[in-house]
């Protein structure tokens, strides 16, 4: 991820590592690019043609991205999945039925 301010910019590969820094962030894609500058940040795919990106605000607090005393994150992801599975399914859960569709 790419993080920027209006005068700065940084790399990580996960948001605690910027939180204190800003909330602004750009999610790369696969087989795509970016060149960083303070401040702004520019994403291309492998043929050079630039794309435009929006920034995604993060919302969430750096208590939220600890390890919540864990050790590591893959161990407090693991003990998260019971709450993270429940939280899914009430999402499509409607009165006595599931609601949700599916495209091609």
């Amino acid at each position: 991820m790419i993080g920027c301010t209006q005068n700065q910019s940084y790399i990580a590969s996960a948001a605690p590592a910027i939180l204190d820094h800003t909330r602004s962030v750009y999610y790369m894609d696969n087989l795509e690019m970016g060149r960083v500058l303070p401040g702004k940040v520019h994403f291309y795919d492998l043929n050079g043609d630039e794309r435009v990106k929006e920034p995604i605000e993060i919302t969430f607090t750096p208590k939220e991205a600890e390890k919540g005393g864990f050790e590591h994150f893959m161990m407090k992801e693991i003990h998260e999945q019971p709450k993270v599975l429940t939280d899914t399914l009430h999402a499509f859960l409607g009165e006595n039925r599931i609601e949700f569709s599916l495209t091609e």
